[in-house]
């Protein structure tokens, strides 16, 4: 799935299909590519501020690159847009259990 998302990339994709979808996230995240989630994160958030999904994402990709105080931030960020919302409490809460 990421490489057909890196050819959707190519051709250009609309800059607020990931207001709305979140396939890149995932399959970028699950093979590893925390830069290209921390990427299409900034991007997405440079058009708009309020998108729980997208500092959920650019979190775990923080998280797993041991950007502990920046993974933090941004799920309290998603939880700011979208209170009590389950993906960013959860992580959360597991950050908080580990450290």
């Amino acid at each position: 799935a990421a490489a057909a998302y890196d050819q959707a990339l190519r051709l250009g994709l609309h800059y607020r299909m990931l207001w709305y979808q979140f396939g890149p996230y995932e399959s970028y995240y699950a093979v590893g590519r925390y830069d290209d989630v921390t990427a299409l994160a900034e991007a997405t958030l440079a058009t708009t501020n309020n998108l729980e999904e997208s500092y959920y994402w650019r979190g775990k990709a923080r998280l797993a690159q041991g950007n502990d105080d920046g993974a933090r931030a941004d799920f309290e960020a998603a939880l700011r847009y979208h209170e009590n919302w389950p993906p960013a409490a959860v992580a959360l809460a597991e950050m908080e259990i580990v450290n």
